[in-house]
């Protein structure tokens, strides 16, 4: 008898159980976690150099400019061969208070090639622009190409070496 108590127990538990509805409990839903923010790749970093680079030739900020070198980096201009960030600042000093006096620069980066993680070769171009002659009239722009090697030194991205250019035309006739 009491077999049969306890199965009409059971049997009644159930049937109250399956009329109240019930349910297996929700699972709970995961916790978002919000994921870390995306670091810019290095060819990112390369182009915002060459973005801050032409911003602060804007502000004709000889010192912040050659910040943008490595402590021996170098620039070879028509000018001359300016080797270490004092070399650099003299030069740009020089040259914002003379012929690029009030000038802008356009600065594109057409190739980017990694040599090591750390090193890597740019290519582009550049146009300077608001350039005077020395009676204050307007000179043209000023069109070349560029090619950097640029180095990683403490997580930041700086000029080891830059070689901005200006094209030459070939005599007519030069096929090479």
């Amino acid at each position: 008898m009491r077999t049969v108590v306890r199965i009409t127990m059971m049997v009644a538990l159930a049937a109250a159980l399956s009329g109240m509805g019930c349910q297996q409990a929700p699972e709970p839903e995961p916790e978002v976690v919000a994921a870390p923010a995306p670091t810019p790749s290095d060819e990112e970093l390369l182009h915002q150099l060459a973005a801050d680079y032409a911003a602060t030739w804007g502000k004709a900020d000889a010192a912040e400019l050659a910040g943008y070198w490595t402590e021996k980096g170098d620039t070879v201009t028509a000018d001359g061969h300016f080797q270490g960030r004092a070399a650099i600042e003299e030069y740009y000093g020089r040259a914002f208070g003379g012929p690029y006096a009030g000038t802008s620069i356009a600065i594109e980066m057409t190739a980017v090639r990694f040599l090591q993680p750390d090193v890597a070769v740019a290519d582009g171009t550049y146009v300077v622009t608001g350039a005077k002659g020395p009676g204050g009239e307007d000179l043209p722009a000023i069109e070349g190409l560029w090619s950097n090697v640029n180095a990683k030194v403490g997580g930041q991205w700086l000029i080891a070496c830059s070689r901005p250019m200006l094209p030459v035309e070939r005599p007519a006739g030069d096929a090479s």
